[in-house]
């Protein structure tokens, strides 16, 4: 039964990079890239431990999700935040053309759990539009999921879309505003055109 059973759709957000923003890092923070470091993959992996990936996630999930995913060129796509003790904290991966699809896209957004409530998913958010905006990527995309409250605040906040894209996505969508607090929010579909309205439950 449970194998014909399909599998949950993730909620999906687009964003259009228009221009570019301040980061608003925190004082004591600052941004790197990806270079290649042993350590870099190591931080990576405890970093996205957090709600991404399985707490038994090891090397082999940096692997299928970084390394050989043929849309990300880790050198260019692959960011973290580095806290004022010298410490990787945070990371996004921004893709210019994710999986051919003539989009930009933005993957494996976390921060550490005891980094959390300082604005870094924000940041993050602006990192990865920053990047797309710079390499004149029109449109953009994300998955995640109702659970990841902070990460819907975050994308909602810096102006990302909720995408109407299956049948339970104006309902899902609507509990997840309704919870964080927000009236109302402009859905989209597929395509990125104005779909529907939604407004938080009374």
């Amino acid at each position: 039964e449970e194998e014909r059973k399909p599998r949950r759709q993730q909620l999906k957000l687009i964003f259009f990079p228009k221009k570019k923003l301040p980061l608003g890092l925190p004082s004591g923070y600052k941004v790197t890239k990806y270079t290649g470091a042993v350590e870099e993959a190591e931080d990576w992996v405890a970093i996205c431990k957090n709600g991404l990936i399985g707490e038994n996630g090891g090397m082999e999930v940096f692997e299928d999700a970084i390394l050989n995913l043929s849309c990300v060129n880790p050198y260019t796509d692959l960011f973290f935040i580095v806290n004022d003790e010298g410490k990787r904290v945070a990371t996004v991966c921004a893709m210019d053309n994710y999986l051919d699809t003539g989009m930009g896209g933005v993957h494996m957004v976390s921060v550490l759990s005891s980094e959390r409530g300082k604005g870094l998913g924000h940041v993050l958010c602006r990192i990865a539009e920053n990047k797309l905006y710079s390499n004149h990527v029109r449109m953009a995309r994300l998955t995640t999921d109702e659970w990841r409250k902070g990460a819907c605040k975050s994308y909602l906040k810096a102006g990302w879309y909720p995408v109407n894209h299956f049948p339970d996505m104006v309902d899902r969508w609507t509990g997840v505003i309704t919870e964080l607090g927000i009236d109302s929010v402009q859905m989209l579909n597929d395509n990125g055109e104005p779909d529907v309205v939604i407004h938080a439950r009374k």
